[in-house]
């Protein structure tokens, strides 16, 4: 994952042509050379203008080639060759934004010079990855920009930082820029690392959210068994006074139905510790470095063997123009009954249009597009925590049935200040060892689910898809 070259070029009327800013990666070449061998074609003064030449680029075509996006001149967009006295470079990256050309030449392997798999390469998204860092930092980029202007000695030094021989960082331009200017007010002592943005005044506060989502697919079918998968995240933000601030945090459970089956870890976290108690209750210790702005701290899946809700549902055509819907809904009494919504679509995409629903439903309101049907159950279930929907859909050009498809309810629900496997952050438990400081600490859960699907439970009338789930419990 290593650049050969990067430039940036002007394209426009009085300066077309003219190289704004270049950067060669000597140490990257050499061992390209060595690796390519007889293969290896050296980026040469005049690569640019080939460049150009080969895109057929003049004086006030910028504009027009870039609304085109050279669809007419290349067929792999935006990776091309570009044919020079020495031979054919390949791969070369380039994309054209405000009369600026923007060019990054990446070094591939031999056998990716041979097969050129864009799909395989991951040196080809790391420079697409980088070019786009720098368009960020350089935007809005200024009218008649030349090669003294300052903005392009900022770029020269955050490539220094975030590309240091050739080898791009996973590390924002923008940030490293902010880390940059910050040098001069950091005390000699104080090692501020890359990652972080130095803060001139800490609120010494730290937070945590932890977000569970569940993925569903119901068929209330004796031959077919519901699939689901339980998955989370710890998200962490920390502003807290000093340089290097360790924070030492534990996630755990108190209901042993639930364990985490895997996980993965930030790069910012240095060690942890996953302990499995006697009583089944998870603790994972988590030692990290955080950084001053969001970002996800853990990833992990879980098993449980039981649903949050369960569903029965029933479609049937009454006649080519007609059809009823029946759905039964229970919540399991583990979940806290409090939504912040809890809303059911029932989509009927090749049923033709819906012309008029007759319901009758247990809680909530129903309402009706042209191609399904909603219904809101509000914030709350009942005491014998259960719903259902009845209704008469009467459609104004069904097909009738011969076609099949499938049918289901699409159930969205979402719970704050809680998780379904009772996972959270210990906040008493949290330490920061960084001196006496003292912080705040914070800790907010919410339940979601991203696909949580009820499935016709009788088909008779129409055919049952049953679609591709990730894992099964």
């Amino acid at each position: 994952m290593s650049i050969r070259y990067f430039a940036i070029v002007s394209l426009s009327r009085d300066k077309f042509g003219q190289i704004l800013f270049q950067r060669r990666f000597p140490t990257v070449e050499k061992r390209f050379k060595t690796a390519t061998k007889e293969d290896y074609v050296p980026i040469s003064t005049s690569f640019i203008q080939s460049l150009i030449e080969n895109n057929g680029l003049s004086p006030g075509s910028a504009a027009l080639l870039d609304c085109r996006q050279l669809m007419k001149l290349f067929q792999q967009q935006p990776v091309y060759d570009v044919t020079t006295e020495t031979g054919t470079i390949w791969p070369v990256l380039v994309f054209i934004r405000n009369e600026l050309f923007f060019v990054t030449v990446v070094a591939v392997s031999h056998d990716e010079l041979q097969r050129r798999h864009l799909e395989s390469m991951v040196s080809v998204s790391t420079a697409l990855n980088l070019m786009a860092g720098v368009w960020e930092l350089m935007a809005p980029v200024p009218a008649n920009m030349d090669a003294s202007h300052p903005l392009l000695d900022e770029l020269g030094r955050c490539l220094s930082v975030t590309c240091p021989y050739g080898e791009p960082m996973d590390f924002s331009l923008k940030r490293a820029a902010k880390v940059i200017s910050h040098v001069a007010k950091t005390p000699p002592q104080a090692v501020v690392p890359a990652w972080r943005v130095p803060s001139s005044k800490a609120k010494n506060q730290v937070q945590f959210v932890v977000r569970e989502m569940i993925q569903c697919v119901q068929y209330d079918r004796m031959d077919q068994h519901d699939e689901w998968e339980l998955y989370g995240v710890v998200d962490c933000v920390a502003d807290v006074d000093g340089p290097m601030p360790e924070v030492t945090a534990s996630l755990t459970n108190t209901d042993d139905m639930a364990a985490i089956s895997s996980y993965i870890l930030h790069p910012l976290v240095t060690s942890h510790e996953h302990v499995t108690s006697k009583g089944g209750h998870d603790l994972v210790t988590l030692n990290v470095l955080p950084a001053s702005e969001p970002f996800p701290l853990m990833f992990y899946q879980i098993k449980m063997p039981e649903l949050p809700l369960w569903g029965s549902y029933r479609f049937k055509t009454v006649s080519d123009k007609e059809a009823t819907l029946n759905l039964k809904l229970k919540l399991n009494e583990r979940v806290r009954n409090s939504f912040e919504f809890f809303e059911v679509f029932f989509p009927f995409d090749v049923l033709g249009t819906i012309n008029h629903v007759d319901f009758e439903i247990s809680q909530g309101g129903m309402t009706f597009e042209k191609k399904s049907i909603h219904w809101n159950l509000g914030q709350k279930f009942p005491k014998q925590l259960e719903a259902n929907a009845k209704a008469t859909v009467k459609f104004a050009a069904y097909s009738g049935g011969e076609e099949r498809h499938r049918v289901c309810a699409n159930v969205m629900f979402k719970v704050d200040d809680y998780t379904f496997s009772t996972y959270e952050i210990d906040v008493k438990g949290v330490k920061i060892a960084q001196g006496k400081v003292k912080a705040k600490c914070i800790c907010t859960r919410q339940f979601t689910s991203v696909d949580y699907k009820i499935h016709n439970g009788d088909d008779t009338n129409h055919y049952v898809t049953f679609p591709k789930v990730i894992s099964s419990q």
